[in-house]
């Protein structure tokens, strides 16, 4: 176990090494995004049972061709596709600010220049364990949640406050049985995972699946992923000072040309989408909410233009919606006693009016920022890819198949170390 637990952590500290030369996700829901209170928005009328199902608000509008961004900029298209690329300083200070976060407050951006600094973290990671932010703060906001809504999930939180060898792999796999539980109360629907921060949980739900059924080789055929990045067809809406000050190279990676969009709804044929009715369940993590929208209004373009048909109705399950507060944003407010999101009409930005009934998984914040929406990690460590919409092309086909550098090695790892717990 220990010696699993060390290439683990290993593979872990490769991906925060590699922080240093690769970027900030360009996925559109970020953990660490500071989020705008909502100013000049416009609420959009709910129908009566609007938190039952997905309800676009938009008629009256024009069609959604997914070519907003390509009609207001026409000059705009992207010529290298590169990824970002930070300063130097820039680089430095997200270097310094992870290994904060880990713990190793030993270590300088200088040790990491002339050490295997990766030996030291998953060293220091090994002894202290992870890093749990707010233990009572997380106590009381489950003990309200769980006060309306009884769930077997209350004991299993429960249990993992008082695990002293609590880690991220427990709330990972707490995460996935918060998808079984929502999946049981609402319906034994399909599960679609879109990006690459819900990538763990996934292969911890497959698990579970496997466990219940092990004689069913049918048992994950209701799983399905896809390979997501930013908010194709919106404006930028973080606001963090790498993506405010990178807003042209933004708009460039999100624009959507006739061909992207074709490219995409010819993808999720081949992932399965178009055999999914009536309804499914649609996994991420969401912060700001353009991600979200966006992936709502491709969805629709792809079921009701392209394959001509009803789209399906679809349940959001979503990382990092609060337990029992409501949330107003700039896109969107939650109703947490309700259960549904509902996005503002902002045709300035490309956001389309649209209620859909959300559930949150809850995952303490450390994990989920550390390791889950970690950029590096994800880049080194998971299936998906970096798949913004400039990269709907048949030039990026390849990539769709490669994934993290470590990913099959990682995998199999998670999957014994998930087997073993549960």
């Amino acid at each position: 176990m220990l010696k699993k637990s060390l290439v683990f952590m290993s593979i872990l500290a490769f991906s925060f090494q590699a922080a240093a030369g690769n970027t900030p996700s360009m996925k559109g829901s970020d953990a660490d995004d500071d989020t705008r209170s909502m100013a000049t928005s416009h609420q959009p009328a709910e129908p009566a049972n609007i938190s039952q199902r997905l309800v676009f608000l938009d008629q009256g509008q024009d069609p959604d061709m997914l070519d907003f961004l390509a009609k207001k900029y026409p000059t705009t298209l992207s010529k290298t596709k590169e990824d970002f690329s930070e300063t130097k300083r820039e680089t430095a200070k997200s270097l310094l600010k992870l290994m904060q976060q880990l713990k190793a407050h030993n270590l300088t951006v200088e040790t990491y220049a002339k050490t295997r600094w990766e030996n030291l973290v998953c060293q220091q990671i090994l002894e202290d364990g992870p890093d749990y932010l707010n233990p009572i703060e997380e106590k009381k906001a489950l003990t309200a949640y769980f006060r309306n809504n009884p769930s077997q999930m209350e004991e299993r939180h429960q249990l993992a406050q008082q695990d002293e060898n609590r880690s991220y792999l427990t709330d990972i796999i707490l995460g996935a049985q918060w998808i079984k539980s929502i999946r049981q109360k609402h319906g034994d629907c399909p599960i679609v995972f879109l990006g690459r921060s819900p990538c763990f949980l996934q292969v911890a739900y497959e698990e579970l699946c496997k466990n219940e059924s092990p004689e069913n080789p049918l048992c994950c055929d209701h799983i399905y992923h896809l390979n997501f990045s930013g908010s194709p067809d919106i404006e930028n809406t973080r606001t963090d000072t790498f993506f405010t000050e990178n807003t042209q190279r933004t708009r460039e990676r999100n624009l959507v040309t006739s061909g992207n969009r074709d490219f995409y709804c010819t993808y999720m044929t081949q992932k399965g989408m178009d055999h999914i009715s009536p309804k499914f369940y649609l996994v991420d993590l969401i912060s700001t909410g353009g991600s979200l929208n966006s992936a709502l209004r491709t969805m629709r373009f792809y079921y009701e233009q392209h394959l001509g048909r009803t789209m399906p109705d679809i349940h959001f399950m979503g990382l990092g919606l609060p337990l029992v507060e409501d949330r107003s944003l700039e896109l969107y407010t939650y109703n947490a006693a309700a259960g549904h999101i509902t996005f503002n009409d902002l045709p300035e930005l490309g956001v389309r009016p649209l209620v859909i009934p959300a559930s949150p998984i809850y995952i303490n914040h450390r994990p989920l920022k550390n390791l889950l929406d970690q950029d590096a990690f994800q880049r080194a460590a998971v299936p998906g890819i970096e798949f913004p919409a400039e990269k709907w092309d048949a030039e990026f086909s390849s990539e769709l198949e490669t994934g993290g550098r470590f990913h099959k090695e990682t995998y199999e790892l998670l999957r014994s170390e998930v087997q073993m717990i549960i």
